[in-house]
């Protein structure tokens, strides 16, 4: 009887289990979102205030949806816990889809343009208010003179859609108001106007929906830090994230390309709580607890991995998500 082949197979197959075995797991995807900020419905929006882009009319809505992109840019930079689409992406693909002329958008449609431009979340909305109110006051200094008053205020109203799931996952609302005193303010004398000049932004509306985009952006900035986390898909950027734990060994996804140099070290902490401003919902403070200091030992491209020396009362072993915070060298 001829042994050989079933020896061969056997062999084969202990090889092929002993590869398996020396493959690390892999680690869950880690990732923070990508959000695009569609046109925002404006129907609030009386007459034509104008908007121009790459030598396209675009309504009043895609005007706000720029400056609301502004301003999460500006959350974007300053939380690293999320990232913007581009506006010339965003407007090349509303045109595609002859999405441009702005208007209500259901949770699928969003869901659609999403995944075309690669976006976790969608923000969109619409502007609730949008006017100046007038009336007179009495100047207690000047008895028997009044004086006009013209109180501008501006409310966008956000919803995040998962593009995924095609579901609404969060709101947030942004309230700008601006006062001014004296001649009297037309409407009308804002008809025409383009939202990016600088005429609109010093004019009553145009600070007034500065402010209130400024507002919207950071409730959505704390909405979409409420989605991430070590439980979920999408998890918190900061200096580097733990990757893959085995054993003593602790790997992040920060590599030689990033500046990581051996003897580096990295405070692992894990997000705790959330502290926020219960009257606006803003996001005030975010609190870790110490699992330990990471000092690299060895360097690749993409990543980095060394061992930890588990801090005073951590609260348990490092796991994937936690944050790692470069220390600086004393």
């Amino acid at each position: 009887m001829n042994r050989t082949l079933p020896c061969v197979f056997v062999l084969a197959l202990l090889m092929a289990a002993g590869a398996a075995w020396a493959q690390p797991m892999a680690a869950p995807l880690v990732k923070i979102p990508t959000v695009a900020v569609m046109p925002f419905e404006d129907a609030a929006i009386e007459g034509d205030y104008g908007w121009t882009h790459c030598a396209r009319r675009w309504g009043a809505g895609a005007g706000v949806a720029d400056m609301i992109t502004t301003e999460l840019l500006n959350e974007a930079e300053r939380w690293r816990t999320f990232r913007v689409v581009e506006r010339d992406r965003l407007f090349e693909v509303l045109a595609e889809q002859d999405l441009a002329a702005g208007g209500r958008i259901d949770p699928a449609t969003a869901a659609r343009v999403g995944r075309i431009l690669g976006a976790d979340l969608l923000l969109t909305g619409g502007v609730t208010r949008f006017d100046v109110e007038d009336d007179w006051i009495g100047l207690p200094w000047r008895i028997g003179i009044d004086a006009e008053r013209h109180h501008a205020t501006v409310v966008f109203e956000g919803r995040l859609v998962d593009t995924e799931k095609a579901g609404i996952v969060g709101h947030g609302r942004g309230r700008g108001t601006d006062t001014r005193y004296g001649a009297t303010v037309r409407r009308g004398d804002l008809a025409g106007l383009d939202f990016g000049t600088s005429h609109f932004r010093e004019s009553m509306l145009g600070r007034a929906s500065e402010r209130a985009a400024h507002a919207l952006a950071q409730e959505i900035s704390a909405r979409i830090d409420r989605l991430v986390g070590p439980s979920c898909e999408w998890l918190l950027e900061g200096d580097a994230i733990v990757v893959y734990v085995e054993g003593g060994t602790v790997m992040l996804n920060r590599g030689a390309r990033d500046g990581v140099q051996a003897a580096d070290v990295f405070a692992i902490r894990r997000k705790c709580q959330d502290i926020f401003d219960p009257l606006t919902g803003e996001l005030l403070k975010t609190i870790y607890d110490d699992i330990g200091v990471l000092t690299v030992r060895e360097i690749e491209e993409k990543v980095s991995s060394g061992e930890v020396v588990p801090a005073p009362d951590a609260p348990g072993e490092p796991r994937v998500g936690d944050v790692a915070v470069r220390l600086a060298e004393t």
